[in-house]
């Protein structure tokens, strides 16, 4: 077995099982992981996944392998986004709690992580190998140098507002510009359909999405890309009512885009998550974590919630039934919310929430 060290814009290739294996090899990226870095798992023998262990993370669905296959394996590719750690996990049967788990960037959180997962039955991978990774058939790539980080201090402006931020940047990379902001509008339950209208954007860090709320009683609701119809926990508008007949003035609520991680949303009003009254922000094109994908399993679970509307978010009101029954409440009105660690808004005609 070996370990890998991370370097700079590179492939790491992690071999997920094997005849009578249940662990990745290496079960573990340390030191740091840079933006760019490729993780690329190649699945073996049985039926194995990739799954991050984290609400709305990456999922590469089961990989199953015939025995017989011998080259030509099914791969799934990761793209690290920051340093932060990456926690994985194989959700096939107990295959996690047998010890079949996977990080990146773990340092020493890497014992914690397997004393959950196993109940302590399977002890941390010890600690990292200076060799570099083996290359399947092959010998050993040259590991690349290690660039210096240099310290940087930039002032940048977004809306008006003047932001000073330091970070670390490879020699040779271009100079910080001043990110350009981007409104997206997006209509919520428009001619009385159940939908999000768009129902997919991308967006960058620093972007706002403004939801504007039409007639009847809708909601907007953080999910997971596994669990649509239950709430994540992350964010809630609660139910916004909207008088029958309004056109002018309708209650809005912006939500700003901290990362380019994926966000999964939905209405929890009655069944319109199952008729696909779903959202997301920064979904992957294709693959079995693309939007349609979520739609998919949202329209199969019948956007059945196992949990409730989520804190913050009154029970609908008896008008409210499965068909997003007609509100007599006021377009717009005010309300305030605040919920520690999670969001805060002010809810008046035109709202706001963030992401803390």
């Amino acid at each position: 077995m070996t370990y890998s060290l991370i370097t700079a814009g590179v492939e790491h290739h992690v071999v997920a099982g094997g005849p009578d294996i249940l662990r990745f090899d290496p079960p573990r990226i340390v030191h740091y992981a840079v933006p760019g870095d490729v993780i690329i798992f190649s699945f073996r023998v049985k039926n194995h996944t990739a799954t991050q262990s984290s609400l709305g993370g990456f999922n590469s669905g089961l990989q199953p392998v015939a025995p017989t296959l011998t080259e030509g394996f099914p791969t799934y590719n990761v793209t690290s986004h920051d340093e932060a750690p990456i926690w994985v996990y194989c959700a096939q049967g107990n295959h996690c709690q047998q010890g079949m788990l996977f990080s990146v960037n773990s340092g020493e959180g890497v014992a914690p992580f397997y004393e959950a997962a196993t109940g302590g039955a399977v002890p941390a991978p010890p600690p990292v190998s200076t060799s570099p990774p083996p290359v399947e058939g092959g010998d050993h790539p040259p590991l690349h140098p290690q660039p210096e980080v240099v310290t940087v201090t930039a002032t940048v402006t977004v809306g008006g507002d003047i932001w000073t931020t330091t970070y670390g940047s490879w020699p040779g990379s271009p100079q910080p510009t001043a990110p350009q902001s981007t409104e997206h509008r997006v209509s919520v339950g428009a001619d009385g359909q159940f939908v999000f209208s768009p129902s997919k954007i991308k967006a960058q860090p620093g972007d706002t999405v403004l939801f504007e709320f039409n007639a009847k009683n809708h909601n907007l609701t953080s999910s997971s890309f596994n669990a649509p119809g239950v709430n994540s926990g992350l964010f809630n508008s609660g139910f916004i009512p909207v008088a029958p007949g309004t056109t002018e003035d309708l209650p809005t609520l912006s939500l700003t885009i901290n990362d380019t991680a994926p966000i999964w949303a939905y209405c929890a009003q009655g069944n319109h998550c199952g008729q696909g009254m779903i959202f997301s922000v920064n979904a992957v094109e294709d693959g079995p974590n693309a939007y349609e994908a979520f739609l998919e399993k949202a329209k199969q679970l019948n956007g059945t919630a196992t949990e409730g509307p989520g804190p913050g978010a009154p029970p609908p009101s008896e008008s409210d039934d499965a068909e997003g029954g007609d509100s007599e409440g006021p377009g717009g009105g005010a309300a305030a919310m605040s919920i520690p660690g999670v969001i805060a808004f002010l809810m008046t005609a035109a709202a706001s929430f963030s992401l803390l």
